[in-house]
């Protein structure tokens, strides 16, 4: 592969199993862990939406994911998922009036979600 990110195994099964390994100069180095292909083709995150809420003005707003990510937020070698939460109600800043609070949550791969500096 020298223009893509994304790799198909044609061939592959559910049961097939996988590594990456970076190649420097002809010899292979870094060998990752070993990883199985999510069964659905997808894998369904657990979230924590925000609570819904209202405006000042008391117009009501709901909140749902926006936009995501990935990164390793606590060091351990393992990425979590960065999720954007946007309010129903979200404005760029040409327009006026009040809105939502937008949130950045992460999470997991078991859905345990990172607030602050504490797991929860």
């Amino acid at each position: 592969m020298t223009d893509s990110t994304n790799y198909v195994d044609k061939e592959g099964t559910g049961n097939a199993v996988y590594r990456v390994a970076s190649v420097v100069n002809g010899k292979e180095k870094d060998r990752s862990a070993k990883v199985m292909p999510w069964q659905q083709g997808y894998y369904e995150l657990p979230l924590q939406k925000p609570a819904d809420g209202a405006t000042p003005a008391g117009e009501s707003y709901t909140y749902s994911a926006n936009d995501m990510s990935v990164g390793d937020v606590d060091g351990d070698g393992q990425y979590e998922f960065f999720v954007k939460w946007d309010p129903s109600n979200s404005k760029d800043v040409s327009q006026k009036g009040d809105t939502g609070n937008t949130y950045v949550d992460a999470y997991t791969a078991e859905g345990k979600g990172y607030i602050g500096l504490t797991w929860v």
